[in-house]
């Protein structure tokens, strides 16, 4: 029992169904089966089993996707995808070429390196292999074909564009691409955050141009966030929309800006969960929180995991770091914010991934605090869950209010699916009407008072309206929240919830 609970992280129904077989196991008939009913009414009327109600829905309602200029699901014809091209063939586009190859649809992989392509075909290789084998079916090696340049894209419907996460990069591929392809060929970005109107103003066709944000592994992961732009048209959209679920996809429709929505919300996530490192807290002790919660990571093993230089360029593209940074500067103080100590968290046992602190950072966050003048402080479990949490809720609030997610549904799909959050806890966005609204928006004011550069809630609600866009509520979650504060921890009136 105490290894399923520690599996569980949080969840209630795996512990249930081993007491479930431990009653059938040792109780009469008769008996086992009346605990049986009586741990399933638990269940049942649980606030798990509501959030995971939640989450079943909302994966199916984000396919009824809008816009706010007016886009919509049923007044928007995708266009058949034929045949599909994959440019950049890093760690991502071998992903994605997989996911092709597995839908059945015919994809060509370009690499401009003649060793990199050679590296990619044998992973995609080993990969479609592997996946047949566990099947049982022949693997779907005929699909796929490689090569390097872009000589061979006219004859491809689509072009998915995931080379390195740079800019100028990006706008010198867009720029080949849109005289490499057909006219009428959809050029698609796998940007993770950059701005997708830069990268549609090179080239001829701005209104084919959409994002189509895989996750890593992309064959593994379900969600694929698509970014619209103010000049994509309707078929684009809508292409992407139905390609995403031809590979197994749960496609959430999310407009422009810096980060999109998850990565856009992970930012002050991930920026809380550094405070607290420099204000006394350890990286085991937030992530052991997190993890606690029901992440089946902590930030700082994420982070470690998935590699410190994404952060490190990211705040380099800030501005925040580098040699353009005066030496002389506050460290702690560039274009009126706050910078965070990052360093590596833990060190990993050959092999294995087994998490273990890195004796080094220790010593490291000590010098870094005395430097700065930071008096290392206690930090509670609950601190570390309010600030990092609900940080990023308060920043999914604002999200709406600037339309860029159709509904709090678009936001706790892509939590759910990309980014880890636990099922049983329904979203982000759930979460805070699950916990109180009023409560988590006194929270935030407090650790504003207390933190200055803690978000606060913007001043103004998002609007009410019925439904996502114009979409009826989820009938399943039913309540009424009009005694919360005008601010924009106020749901829409469509968002609304059991106690």
């Amino acid at each position: 029992m105490a290894q399923v609970r520690r599996r569980a992280r949080g969840a209630i129904a795996p512990a249930a169904c081993v007491q479930a077989i431990r009653a059938a196991a040792t109780l009469p008939y008769s008996q086992g089966m009346r605990r049986e009913r009586e741990l399933m009414d638990t269940l049942f009327n649980s606030g798990q089993a509501r959030a995971m109600q939640h989450c079943f829905f909302s994966q199916r309602s984000v396919g009824r996707w809008s816009t706010p200029s007016g886009m919509r699901w049923d007044n928007s014809r995708p266009r058949p995808v034929h045949k599909a091209a994959v440019v950049g063939l890093g760690t991502m586009g071998r992903g994605i070429v997989v996911s092709f190859a597995r839908a059945g649809i015919p994809v060509l992989g370009v690499e401009m390196d003649a060793k990199q392509l050679e590296v990619a075909r044998k992973t995609v290789t080993a990969t479609l292999e592997r996946d047949a084998q566990r099947r049982g079916v022949e693997p779907p090696l005929g699909l796929v074909r490689f090569t390097v340049g872009l000589q061979d894209l006219r004859e491809v419907d689509l072009v998915i564009e995931a080379v390195f996460e740079d800019m100028a990069l990006k706008k010198r591929v867009f720029r080949e691409l849109s005289s490499a392809c057909r006219p009428d060929t959809l050029l698609c970005s796998n940007t993770s955050s950059l701005d997708l109107d830069q990268l549609a103003a090179t080239t001829s066709r701005p209104e084919l141009v959409v994002g189509m944000h895989f996750f890593a592994p992309a064959h593994v992961m379900k969600l694929l966030e698509v970014i619209y732009g103010p000049r994509s048209s309707p078929t684009a959209v809508a292409t992407a929309m139905q390609l995403g679920k031809r590979l197994g996809k749960v496609s959430v429709a999310v407009g422009n800006c810096p980060g999109f929505v998850g990565n856009r919300m992970l930012k002050h996530y991930v920026e809380q969960a550094n405070f607290l490192l420099e204000e006394g807290a350890s990286p085991e002790q937030v992530d052991q929180a997190l993890e606690e919660f029901g992440f089946p990571m902590g930030v700082f093993r994420m982070s470690d995991l998935s590699g410190l230089d994404v952060g490190w360029r990211v705040r380099k593209e800030s501005g925040l770091t580098g040699p353009g940074v005066a030496p002389g500067e506050q460290v702690r103080r560039r274009q009126g914010r706050r910078r965070q100590a990052v360093a590596g968290t833990c060190t990993t046992g050959l092999g294995g991934r087994e998490a273990k602190p890195d004796p080094w950072l220790r010593s490291f966050l000590e010098e870094y605090r005395s430097r700065h003048g930071l008096r290392a402080r206690t930090v509670s479990q609950q601190e570390v869950l309010e600030r990092c949490l609900y940080a990023l809720v308060n920043e999914g609030f604002r999200i709406l209010e600037d339309g860029i997610a159709a509904g709090p549904e678009d936001i706790d799909v892509i939590y759910v699916l990309g980014y880890g959050w636990p099922p049983h806890r329904g979203g982000p966005m759930f979460h805070a009407v699950a916990v109180g609204l009023p409560t988590v928006l006194e929270r935030l004011e407090h650790y504003h008072q207390a933190h200055p550069r803690h978000p606060t809630a913007p001043a103004q609600p998002p609007p009410a309206e019925a439904g996502r866009q114009g979409q009826p509520a989820h009938p399943e979650v039913e309540g009424d929240h009009q005694e919360c504060p005008q601010s924009a921890l106020r749901p829409p009136d469509h968002y609304h919830s059991s106690p």
